[in-house]
């Protein structure tokens, strides 16, 4: 991996904001925080024509909308959120260590892997799931 690969792929891990997102997961972030991480990886998709941070965009964004629907009802249950910060934290860690080309891969998998879990989410159920 190329210096300029590094850099191109390390930018956004570098923003404080994803780097508070990456020490504690959704837990560290408020709702408006969770917004500027969104707008941050989907900007940042724009401006270098890489996945990565365009999957991470959508997999946060999944998350908001489940947050969202279910504010009315007393939020996400914590035992829920504890395995799904998990769940990205150990994704977020495989696509840091990873090559450019191979964290674009690995972000995509994270995002079918959150969208899947925040699908079989059941507020009923203890744990969520």
């Amino acid at each position: 991996m190329s210096a300029s690969d590094f850099i191109e792929n390390s930018s956004v891990f570098d923003e404080p904001l994803f780097q508070r997102f990456e020490d504690g997961g959704f837990q560290r972030l408020t709702e408006m925080e969770i917004d500027e991480l969104v707008a941050l990886l989907d900007q940042t998709a724009a401006s270098t024509d890489r996945a990565t941070p365009l999957f991470l965009s959508q997999a946060v964004m999944a998350v908001r909308q489940v947050f969202r629907q279910h504010e009315e009802y007393g939020g996400v249950s914590v035992a829920f959120l504890n395995y799904l910060d998990k769940v990205v934290l150990l994704g977020l860690a495989k696509i840091r260590s990873a090559s450019p080309s191979d964290s674009g891969k690995l972000a995509r998998q994270l995002r079918d892997e959150v969208v899947a879990l925040l699908s079989e989410y059941d507020p009923s159920k203890p744990g969520g799931l």
